[in-house]
């Protein structure tokens, strides 16, 4: 890990703007409590980014360019099939929104509350799913795209679902997600799923 005083005052911004977030909340964010998490000022915070809705909005779009990335190299495993990439998919989003389910909701804010359908977090969830179906696509020749397409949704709406509101459904399923090993248990179920849904035969030990 990067001590914090190797980092520069912009990178700690940032940083102290995700902290914050996950302690108290989206909506109880305020410009002094990033200063004083960053170990700074306000007026540090204004020299860089102008104001506290510009900060966010930086935060949030770096932090989604980092989620694009490492789901992009997920599916894009040369050595793994669709079916074990996927698997990864489900995994890196359940337990993403169960580490950070502040920055979760924040990244979803916009499209839930606002109708913002031109937020960075959709425009990058739909480059994953365009990515996912052109390598089924590829994968599984036989299949047509809109039924791809369709259990795809299906699956990724019941992860979503799961990390947005985790509480609503633990007294209905048999996971403790708060316990490890859960969310694999989680991304096997939904993997398994969408390979049922197209009747893509699953070899032992695949998921």
């Amino acid at each position: 890990m990067t001590n914090q005083l190797e980092t520069s005052p912009r990178q700690r911004i940032l940083g102290a703007v995700i902290t914050c977030i996950e302690k108290d909340g989206f909506e109880n964010l305020t410009t002094r409590k990033i200063a004083e998490e960053a170990g700074t000022n306000i007026a540090s915070i204004n020299y860089y980014f102008r104001s506290k809705d510009l900060l966010v909005a930086e935060t949030l779009a770096m932090t989604v360019q980092h989620m694009q990335d490492d789901l992009c190299a997920l599916i894009e495993r040369p050595a793994y099939s669709f079916v074990e990439n996927l698997f990864e998919v489900f995994l890196f989003l359940i337990e993403g929104g169960l580490h950070f389910p502040g920055t979760t909701m924040a990244h979803m804010y916009g499209f839930l509350v606002e109708k913002r359908y031109d937020a960075p977090v959709v425009k990058a969830f739909h480059h994953v799913f365009a990515l996912l179906v052109e390598h089924a696509e590829r994968d599984f020749p036989s299949l047509a795209e809109k039924d791809i397409r369709l259990a795809l949704v299906q699956v990724l709406s019941s992860a979503f679902f799961i990390m947005l509101a985790p509480g609503f459904f633990s007294p209905l399923i048999p996971l403790d997600l708060s316990q490890s090993g859960a969310s694999k248990q989680l991304a096997h179920y939904l993997t398994r799923a969408f390979a049922r849904n197209l009747g893509i035969p699953l070899s032992v030990g695949t998921v």
